[in-house]
């Protein structure tokens, strides 16, 4: 994954080569400059949940990839709810805070044609904040992704996609038309070998009272041994970014994983106090150790914990005098997840 970065009226945004999953990655050029980085992943958005003909099931090791239509090689109807918590850590200046996340999801594969499938995801996550010290500049925010996929199968090593996402993230209370952004995106997946899928493309996404950012798309899964995979795309652990992981097959049942993501949460706040209208910021870097397993084919359980570094709160856009960019020290955290598979 490449990152960079560049500073906008002293503070600076990232731009990454990431994957096409859960919300359009963020990478590459950015159309006029923005204010910080978007480490959402722009998946892929739009239709409708399609609740017929679902696309065949992949076989295990297919199901447990990250790759550009994850859930369509995860296979069949699937729904997913976890729980985060980021444990109390010590904000610059002042103050402390605590996150806890509830989050999950829908996924929708159909079956178009012979060589056609669509897959529709919904994903949910309510995070709720608590702030002591000088200052609560928000409360619980609330987030919201449909997304959507068309994949065409052009023949078996080739895979071409391409499909549109919309996202709502804003706190309790905010103004509804002021959360939206979206955009679109489309690429090609190649199997190189039966141990090496890659795929790349390019997407647009538009961002929450900024600049629209035109993105590149990386997504890497490589088998490098007979029980260990390296993947580069989204990582979702109750928080979601752009990041890579080492994953190694314990047994049939277990498979544990080590990685770390870049992750950005930038949402609409809420018409009142001192930010009141502003666009509020959480950002930070997570190394994270999952532990999947597999207790049959309908049912997993994921139990992950791991480290956020790097954090930063900010708020722009408030009234004169009431924006603010601060850090936040290492913030452990834990989660645990079930996936139900159809």
């Amino acid at each position: 994954m490449v990152l960079a970065k560049r500073r906008y009226r002293h503070r600076y945004e990232v731009a990454a080569t990431g994957t096409v999953l859960d919300f359009l990655g963020r990478a590459g050029y950015a159309l006029p400059p923005m204010k910080k980085p978007y480490c959402f992943l722009l998946l892929l958005a739009g239709a409708g949940l399609w609740l017929a003909c679902p696309v065949d099931a992949d076989d295990q090791a297919d199901r447990d990839r990250v790759e550009v239509t994850r859930t369509a090689s995860e296979g069949g109807f699937q729904v997913a709810a976890g729980l985060n918590h980021q444990f109390r850590t010590d904000i610059d200046g002042g103050g402390e805070f605590a996150v806890t996340r509830g989050y999950g999801w829908v996924a929708v594969p159909r079956r178009l044609g012979a060589d056609l499938s669509l897959v529709t995801r919904f994903r949910f996550e309510l995070a709720g904040y608590d702030f002591t010290g000088p200052s609560t500049p928000w409360d619980v925010i609330q987030q919201y992704h449909l997304t959507a996929v068309l994949r065409f199968q052009r023949s078996e090593q080739w895979v071409i996609f391409a499909g549109p996402t919309v996202r709502w993230a804003g706190e309790t209370g905010a103004d509804f038309g002021d959360g939206f952004h979206g955009g679109g995106f489309a690429g090609v997946g190649y199997k190189a070998s039966p141990r090496l899928d890659l795929a790349a493309g390019i997407g647009a996404v538009s961002q929450i009272e900024d600049h629209a950012l035109v993105l590149p798309v990386l997504r890497v899964t490589w088998q490098f041994a007979d029980q260990w995979w390296f993947r580069l795309g989204t990582v979702d652990v109750g928080n979601a970014g752009i990041g890579g992981t080492f994953d190694w097959q314990v047994s049939d049942p277990l498979r544990l994983s080590l990685g770390g993501f870049y992750q950005n949460n930038r949402f609409q706040l809420d018409d009142s106090g001192a930010n009141r209208g502003g666009v509020g910021e959480d950002t930070g870097f997570a190394l994270f150790v999952n532990l999947r397993w597999e207790v049959n084919r309908q049912f997993a359980l994921d139990a992950h914990t791991g480290l956020v570094l790097g954090g930063e709160l900010e708020v722009d856009d408030a009234p004169a005098g009431t924006n603010f960019d601060t850090d936040y020290d290492p913030a452990p955290f834990i989660g645990l997840r079930g996936v139900v598979r159809f």
